[in-house]
């Protein structure tokens, strides 16, 4: 079976996540075609290459597997890799031995995957707060009745602007846990940038 077209024979059974295939990211991840144009990504380059062998998910040697899939996702995202094995969720799996940390599905999704300022992306900053409250629900419930998630909710409109800044929009996760961060949120690392943070949206009160 060519590579080129499993999406297509895969996405006769599976449509949903064909339809993700297609509209994401990953739409043209795969291999340069004639006119160098990117191609569809093949689902064995996630899943194995062989196809009367594919594992659930839950299986530990399941490519897609926590740990495994974050190797997968390494190979073709090697910053990321890096930046993740650092962070608080990579500690969790690499040093920890979490099974239940997050890895690279669990924020960005497994299939239909878009750039975070694409409304239809989990990590959009209006459902970014939904995404990380399936592991931090009570942060998130702390969050929504917070003044920045009041209203609109996280990452919503505001009413008005920040006090001392530009920002029309409330904050919401990423803002203040940017990208795959480093230092522990209870670390003196971490808290020695939150007037920076904090200053991207109230710029005149963290100069102050």
């Amino acid at each position: 079976m060519f590579t080129g077209n499993l999406v297509q024979t895969c996405g006769g059974c599976h449509k949903e996540v064909k339809g993700g295939m297609v509209k994401g990211v990953h739409a043209k991840a795969g291999p340069k075609d004639d006119r160098g144009g990117g191609t569809m990504l093949a689902c064995a380059a996630c899943h194995g290459a062989n196809a009367h062998a594919i594992l659930p998910a839950r299986d530990p040697n399941a490519p897609v597997f926590i740990d495994n899939q974050v190797q997968v996702c390494g190979g073709c995202h090697e910053e990321y890799f890096e930046t993740y094995k650092r962070s608080v969720h990579g500690h969790g799996l690499y040093k920890s031995g979490l099974a239940v940390t997050a890895a690279c599905a669990d924020c960005h999704a497994a299939h239909g995957i878009f750039d975070a300022g694409d409304d239809r992306s989990t990590l959009h900053p209006t459902h970014v707060a939904d995404t990380c409250g399936n592991c931090h629900r009570f942060i998130e419930e702390t969050l929504q009745a917070s003044v920045h998630g009041r209203g609109a909710g996280a990452g919503g409109l505001a009413e008005r602007k920040a006090p001392g800044g530009n920002g029309n929009r409330k904050p919401s996760c990423t803002d203040c846990h940017q990208k795959h961060d480093q230092p522990n949120p209870s670390s003196i690392a971490f808290r020695s940038q939150l007037p920076y943070r904090c200053g991207n949206c109230h710029g005149s009160l963290s100069s102050t």
